[in-house]
């Protein structure tokens, strides 16, 4: 496995009978990571490291690739170490719906488990939570960096972008962000709120950005990478 395909593509389980952390192969779902319940999530690009050695013996390159059709049975959101698990239900009516059955579980329920249809539920939920999570985010951190005021927020769903700063003070989100680490997206909130001073992307700009992020590239790096991985929806 080369250095661009780690780490391949993984699925998390937290299960209350495992004692310590596991990892298995899986020959339709490849990499399996299992969690006991009292290990934080978070915890894994560590074991990702850790046991990278192991993990390119083991894995081939093909279960690395993605499977764009296969839906996720759980969902990890990095940025705010939230774990979800997803069940789907077959009904009888003509409708497609998405419920939160109890805390950090969804249902998406439809007659059928037609990919494009749960995909497009699973899309507008990702949205739902960013709006909850990444607007006021965001203004605590444009506070405490001491950058100008913005006049709007939205949250959507973009293919090709994390953000974006108008003219006129709308800062745009992705609600992707919320698969990035911490950091990560306080870099980019940090990267918008600098286009409130300049709108290019001139060595002004740049270095305003690397004055509230030194090394802000190691965050460009994974930017990039995390789109490989990503459990909802896909990078055009």
């Amino acid at each position: 496995m080369s250095a661009d395909l780690f780490p391949p593509l993984y699925s998390i389980r937290i299960s209350t009978r495992a004692s310590h952390i596991r990892l298995h192969i899986r020959p339709r779902t490849g990499l399996e990571i299992v969690l006991p319940t009292d290990v934080d999530p978070q915890c894994i690009p560590e074991i990702l490291h850790t046991k990278r050695q192991w993990i390119e013996k083991h894995v081939s390159p093909q279960s690395s690739c993605p499977r764009p059709q296969e839906l996720p049975e759980q969902i990890f959101f990095p940025s705010i170490s939230e774990f979800w698990k997803v069940s789907y239900t077959q009904t009888s009516g003509p409708r497609y719906a998405i419920l939160q059955k109890k805390a950090y579980e969804i249902s998406l329920e439809g007659p059928d488990q037609n990919a494009d249809h749960m995909t497009s539920l699973l899309t507008n939920w990702l949205i739902v939570m960013g709006k909850k999570h990444l607007p006021a985010w965001l203004l605590r951190v444009q506070k405490s960096q001491n950058l100008p005021a913005i006049s709007r927020i939205q949250v959507r769903a973009q293919k090709t972008r994390w953000g974006s700063c108008s003219s006129k003070g709308t800062i745009s989100l992705n609600a992707k962000l919320l698969f990035l680490e911490p950091k990560t997206v306080e870099y980019i909130f940090i990267h918008e709120l600098c286009h409130r001073l300049h709108m290019d992307h001139s060595s002004l700009f740049w270095n305003e950005v690397a004055r509230h992020v030194p090394h802000f590239q190691d965050h460009e790096a994974k930017m990039k990478k995390v789109w490989e991985h990503m459990p909802i929806g896909e990078r055009s």
